[in-house]
């Protein structure tokens, strides 16, 4: 999937009426309320996931109720952190149960 790609296919998804309920329908916890989904993290009323290719990080999240969504991509090795900062500016909301068990997982 390239960078043009991705956009597209979180608008896919956004537009897919049954695709939280899917995702929620198995659900594996990873601790401090960070949970695995079918292929997607779960935390709170968000669906997210992460990329990490070596020195490029990307980070997507979205509210399957309101569809707002936030897709991040960086090209440094501190970049999940960058992109975790950006997530907590622009919701309001914390993401560092989210970036401890990524961190955790790296």
């Amino acid at each position: 999937m390239t960078i043009d790609d991705y956009p597209k296919f979180l608008l896919n998804i956004l537009k897919e009426p049954d695709f939280a309920a899917r995702v929620r329908s198995v659900r594996n916890c990873a601790g401090n309320g960070v949970e695995w989904g079918l292929g997607w993290g779960l935390y709170n009323e968000r669906i997210w996931h992460w990329g990490d290719n070596g020195g490029f990080k990307s980070l997507v999240c979205f509210d399957p109720a309101t569809r707002d969504a936030l897709l991040i991509h960086t090209n440094g090795f501190n970049g999940l952190n960058v992109c975790f900062a950006i997530a907590e500016h622009v919701t309001g909301e914390s993401f560092s149960d989210i970036a401890e068990m990524v961190n955790g997982a790296e």
